[in-house]
């Protein structure tokens, strides 16, 4: 449950823009103006939060199996971290 409550902490219109950002990372970026280059500042704020809370939720949780998709989660959020930042 603590796991949901990580992606509950956020609305619908700030997962919206996270989840659009990324598909930027499909596109190679070049002459970025400074208003795509705050979207991405964004982006990376948002992937380092999911990143905290994940860790979190991986370090308060008993069932393993439970832990480790929590810990998937840190990991996948790293590389979308990762790609974010190579954009720029």
């Amino acid at each position: 449950m603590f796991i949901a409550l990580a992606f509950a902490d956020t609305n619908r219109e700030t997962a919206a823009r996270f989840f659009a950002a990324a598909v930027l990372v499909c596109y190679e970026v070049k002459n970025m103006s400074p208003k795509e280059l705050l979207y991405i500042e964004d982006a990376l704020g948002h992937t380092q939060y999911l990143m905290t809370q994940c860790r979190a939720a991986a370090s308060q949780l008993t069932d393993p199996a439970l832990r480790g998709a929590a810990q998937r989660m840190v990991a996948e959020h790293q590389k979308l971290f990762a790609s974010f930042y190579n954009l720029v």
